[in-house]
């Protein structure tokens, strides 16, 4: 088994948001624009990544199969002959 290495710092790292936890006192211009595109808010380091903050903040429903090209037209809607 791997031994762990600890750090001088106590071993942590940089949150899931990829800032390192401080206060928001101590938040750079940016840590602010990091926190801002990845959490939605720029004020806790802390926060917890917002997969969606860039869909409005909402799940996107499920893409469900639709109708291929060839169930939707034959051939002949596809290819017409212009009259003369």
């Amino acid at each position: 088994m791997a031994k762990r290495i600890v750090s001088e710092y106590g071993g942590g790292g940089v949150m899931p948001n990829t800032v390192y936890p401080k206060g928001s006192d101590a938040l750079t211009p940016a840590d602010k624009l990091r926190l801002d595109s990845i959490t939605g808010q720029d004020q806790d380091a802390r926060a917890p990544v917002d997969p969606y903050h860039w869909m409005g903040g909402v799940k996107p429903e499920a893409v469900l199969p639709g109708k291929t090209d060839a169930e939707i037209f034959s051939q002949g809607d596809r290819y017409t002959e212009l009259p003369n």
